[in-house]
């Protein structure tokens, strides 16, 4: 405290006799200050750098297991399309096959509209034979890579 007011009556009278000193000081405490709240910034940063380093693995990783989970579901709904298509595609053989046969059997004996309803059972068969196809080849589509050719 004796320093104190010593230094504080020296610079009331104008004698400054500490001015070097106390401006080193000065400086030394303002940079060592500096130092202290760059070091603070720069810890911040790279703990936040950190943290969204994790957060982009974290979001990565459930963006993969979800896209797995995905794959998988449109495994299974490629597999079930191709059983239901199947399922619907031989009752509709057995009638075509059957129509046709008693077609044949009954040859001349198929008149007027007798003729008509059998040309529609096949036609109808066939319908459907067909929208069943194409079923299939809506369930392709993003899977089926078209060949690709230059043009000019």
């Amino acid at each position: 405290m004796l320093f104190t007011v010593t230094l504080w009556d020296a610079y009331y009278n104008g004698s400054r006799p500490l001015d070097r000193e106390i401006s080193s000081v000065l400086i030394l405490a303002m940079g060592t200050l500096f130092s202290i709240a760059a070091g603070l910034f720069s810890w911040s940063l790279e703990t936040r750098q950190k943290f969204l380093e994790k957060e982009v693995q974290w979001r990565t990783y459930d963006i993969q297991a979800k896209n797995k989970e995905l794959v998988k579901k449109n495994e299974e709904v490629e597999n079930f399309i191709h059983i239901i298509s199947h399922d619907l595609k031989a009752p509709i053989v057995s009638i075509q096959g059957f129509a046709s046969i008693l077609k044949t059997e009954l040859g001349v004996a198929l008149q007027g509209s007798t003729l008509d309803y059998f040309n529609r059972i096949q036609a109808n068969a066939q319908q459907m034979s067909a929208l069943i196809h194409d079923l299939l080849e809506f369930s392709r589509v993003g899977r089926v890579e078209d060949e690709k050719e230059a043009v000019d």
